[in-house]
């Protein structure tokens, strides 16, 4: 057994599992900067490997008990997106509309790390009619930038709130 002892004096202060909500935007270091492990006999002081932060763009409000993004490291994986507005309302409208919605909320989390689509490696697309898929990749293709992310695309019983389509991410920050 070992105690992990925050070193970092912006954060040593603050509870370690401490999440940001809706009500607070921006990102939330959620693992210090430096980590002490007291061991018997000698101590050891070392970075984590990899800090976590949430990433909560201004009005998300998720469904549930899940980040709309997670920075790990040189990767910010970006959950999956339906098409809801700021008022937590799907949006109506064909799959475009859906598809449109649904990356104006994938680029609220891309820009509250920093980053564009430009840095998105894998991304996941799940549909609830692949007969649709010519017209959703019609959108798609509009915000990926060569060379093009990694990609599946599945067809599913059902989306949360009897949502389209919905979208994940990976995109990788490092250089």
């Amino acid at each position: 057994m070992y105690a992990a002892l925050c070193t970092n004096p912006a954060s040593a202060t603050a509870p370690r599992t401490q999440r940001p909500g809706p009500a607070q935007p921006g990102i939330c270091f959620c693992a210090p900067a430096m980590v002490t492990f007291q061991l018997p006999g000698h101590t050891l002081e070392m970075e984590p490997l990899m800090p976590n932060a949430a990433l909560f763009p201004p009005g998300a409000k998720p469904l549930g008990p899940y980040s709309p993004g997670i920075a790990a490291g040189d990767y910010v994986f970006v959950a999956g997106h339906i098409p809801i507005d700021a008022n937590g309302d799907i949006v109506p409208g064909d799959i475009e509309a859906q598809t449109e919605q649904v990356f104006k909320n994938l680029k609220a989390v891309l820009e509250t790390a920093g980053l564009t689509f430009a840095h998105v490696v894998k991304s996941t697309v799940f549909m609830m009619d692949l007969g649709e898929f010519t017209r959703m990749n019609s959108v798609y293709e509009k915000y990926v930038v060569q060379p093009y992310p990694a990609r599946s695309t599945i067809q599913v019983a059902g989306l949360p709130k009897g949502a389209r389509v919905e979208i994940e991410m990976i995109a990788y920050r490092g250089k």
